[in-house]
């Protein structure tokens, strides 16, 4: 294989904000769980790690048209 032009790694990195209590954390790829959903919007999803309730994110693709 040849590579013709280096890509970059996509920064996987998601910021979550707990409901429960305010909590603000940010976890690596290996932390949360991605859930594709057609229906409803896809999002990832993590445990709040001061009140152990789970946080959602609604994932946008860039691009993407969300008015």
């Amino acid at each position: 294989m040849i590579v013709i032009k280096e890509g970059k790694i996509p920064d996987t990195t998601k910021r979550f904000t707990c409901s429960n209590c305010g909590c603000v954390f940010e976890c690596e790829a290996n932390e949360y769980n991605v859930t594709f959903d057609q229906k409803e919007g896809d999002y990832a999803d993590a445990i709040c790690p001061t009140c152990g309730k789970r946080v959602y994110k609604d994932l946008i693709v860039k691009g993407e048209n969300n008015d």
